[in-house]
């Protein structure tokens, strides 16, 4: 899912994406470049591509987000305002379940697992892209087992109506224990906590914090462990 804030002029650079790699793997991508103008748009979709780039010419998600720092720091390097983005790259093995992750000071994904219990799973980062184009990337591996489901998000899914990380986390948390319907019921659910009829209910103690986009991606593997 992507929901941006605010609607007319007010783009921003969240974005999710889903890349075919050789043997049947993908990489799961989802990041935000700073700001929530036209310009954030624009380096969001010159990124999008060139990590896409990265990928197809087989490096593994430590390089591709190397090359993708540099990439972006080359792209504003002279520009007044100081640009970065963050992102989660995650390369994905369908048949193992084995994820390969390498995350640019973004938020960790998230794991719902058979039970019914929701995780944060901590990952080894490096610098948001851009910041430093000489950045490491490393990387960490992770298992998603049969029945569970994996969640990677943009912080506006915690933080809007008005929640910092922290109380935002457990509005998402306690979504994710509550469904265990399919992944595009549990999308809806986690998008209407934020902006459907109810989302009142649910606001958070800063009521003087703004909106901000939204990018949701979910990952369930089938089968019975």
């Amino acid at each position: 899912r992507y929901i941006p804030t605010g609607g007319g002029l007010q783009v921003g650079g969240d974005w999710y994406d889903m890349i075919p790699l050789p043997n049947q793997r993908f990489a799961l991508v989802i990041g935000d470049v700073q700001g929530h103008d036209v310009r954030a748009a624009g380096l969001m979709g010159q990124l999008r591509i060139a990590l896409r780039a990265y990928a197809a010419e087989g490096h593994g998600p430590d390089a591709v987000l190397s090359r993708a720092s540099r990439f972006l720091a080359g792209l504003t390097a002279g520009e007044e305002e100081d640009r970065f983005a963050t992102c989660l790259y995650i390369e994905v093995d369908p048949v193992t379940g084995v994820l390969e992750a390498a995350r640019a000071g973004h938020l960790d994904p998230a794991v719902r697992m058979a039970d019914g219990t929701v995780l944060a799973r901590a990952t080894a980062g490096g610098l948001p892209l851009g910041i430093d184009p000489d950045a490491d990337y490393p990387t960490t591996r992770l298992a998603l087992e049969p029945g569970e489901t994996l969640l990677l998000c943009t912080d506006g899914l915690l933080e809007t109506g008005g929640h910092d990380l922290d109380t935002g986390w457990q509005r998402v948390r306690g979504i994710m224990e509550g469904h265990d319907d399919g992944l595009e019921e549990l999308a809806d659910a986690l998008v209407q906590a934020v902006h459907g009829p109810s989302s009142h209910h649910t606001t958070g103690p800063f009521a003087d914090r703004r909106g901000d986009d939204i990018a949701v991606l979910l990952l369930c593997r089938h089968g019975v462990a």
